[in-house]
């Protein structure tokens, strides 16, 4: 019995299974048959820091968790340091974890897919005590067999984290590496942090990569306290990050690989955001208005691009907006304006079906409202269709 998406399972399904690898015995003599009480501890093969082991999944071997063939490794951890497993196999798709018996139950305590070069794994595993730990070396397809190595290095834990202050207007160069801090609650993706201050500049601040998949976090610090106001992956273009905001304060820029494996070379820069002219059309009761959201655009503080439109309305109305796209996924803001403060009253995402925003709304005053047409999120561009209709 196990439970596939989370951490324990039975240690007597984990330990026959273990026990009964071929990769454990000596190649070419007989595994010893398993009993219930066997450990994966006692069967499984021991590892030495800094061996490269080679082995070879075949059809023989056991299977487990809906996955393919593996073999079973034991290491001992100190509470001090970290440790880095790999895991290369040219012919399949690699999956790798690391367990521990803890009561007679077995633990899964980390795992990787493609962590390392193509479908490799490699995972950054600190362990939560001093012990005896498993490694179990898998395909992740039941089909999956051939040839593999797996290797673990013991090294120290990154060092505490330290911000670096960047200015408004500065590019700057780092590296994300194996020394590199990482973060435990985004799977030991390394990282970098900076710092930014700014009192109602309007930035953008773009982190490109050529090594790996560039991802970003801004958090407003709030007394002794962060919190998260903006996250973004692609918005750069290709696999690169931006996010434009308005400051007010100070800042924690979280410069990251989207995935552990990210390493190597990225610019992060924080740019003031040139100012855009916000155009407002009005639209009529029983009127659709198609048009394209492009780079030109205004912005909003998330980093999608927006059109405004306006509709005179009497109290009492109720109206009923509708924005499709086939592009982006759309969302829909109604409010008011003044002195070129816009002041928000609802909003939309998927209501319209599928990616498409609707909102009813009924109106208190009369006086003239604003449609905001957009993007979830930043950087999304493309054709839409926006319509105002009455509301039964």
């Amino acid at each position: 019995m196990s439970r596939l998406n989370g951490r324990w399972m039975f240690a007597a399904v984990v330990g026959l299974t273990f026990a009964a690898v071929p990769a454990l015995a000596q190649r070419g003599q007989p595994a010893r048959p398993a009993t219930p009480q066997a450990s994966s501890q006692a069967t499984a093969r021991p590892i030495r820091f800094g061996e490269a082991v080679n082995g070879t999944l075949a059809s023989s071997d056991p299977k487990f968790g809906g996955r393919g063939a593996f073999h079973t490794y034991r290491f001992d951890a100190k509470a001090d340091k970290h440790y880095i497993i790999t895991l290369d196999a040219p012919d399949f798709d690699a999956w790798l974890w690391v367990a521990r018996i803890v009561g007679g139950l077995s633990e899964e305590l980390a795992q990787d897919d493609d962590g390392g070069e193509g479908t490799n794994s490699r995972l950054r595993f600190r362990p939560p005590a001093a012990g005896s730990y498993i490694i179990v070396a898998q395909s992740l397809s039941e089909e999956g067999l051939g040839p593999y190595t797996v290797r673990v290095e013991e090294t120290d834990p990154p060092p505490p984290p330290t911000a670096t202050t960047i200015e408004i207007g500065a590019t700057v160069r780092g590296e994300l590496t194996d020394a590199s801090p990482i973060r435990e609650e985004d799977g030991g993706a390394p990282y970098d942090l900076y710092n930014v201050s700014g009192r109602g500049q309007r930035v953008r601040i773009l982190m490109r990569s050529e090594s790996f998949d560039a991802y970003l976090h801004v958090l407003k610090v709030m007394g002794p306290s962060q919190e998260q106001v903006a996250t973004d992956d692609d918005s750069g273009g290709g696999t690169d990050s931006r996010i434009t905001l308005t400051l007010d304060g100070d800042y924690v820029i979280i410069a990251r690989s989207l995935g552990a494996s990210g390493r190597g070379e990225y610019s992060l820069s924080v740019t003031e955001a040139e100012e855009v002219r916000v155009v407002q059309r009005p639209i009529a009761v029983g009127q659709t208005m198609s048009g394209v959201l492009s780079e030109g655009d205004p912005e909003l503080d998330d980093g999608g691009y927006f059109h405004e439109y306006v509709v005179d309305a009497r109290a009492g109305d109720r109206f009923r907006i509708t924005l499709r796209s086939g592009d982006f996924d759309s969302y829909l803001r109604w409010g008011t304006k003044s002195d070129g403060i816009f002041t928000e009253i609802a909003t939309d995402d998927d209501s319209g079906g599928d990616l498409d925003s609707q909102l009813e709304v009924r109106v208190e005053r009369a006086g003239t409202y604003v449609i905001r047409a957009s993007a979830l999120g930043s950087g999304s561009t493309g054709a839409y269709a926006l319509t105002l209709e009455r509301a039964p």
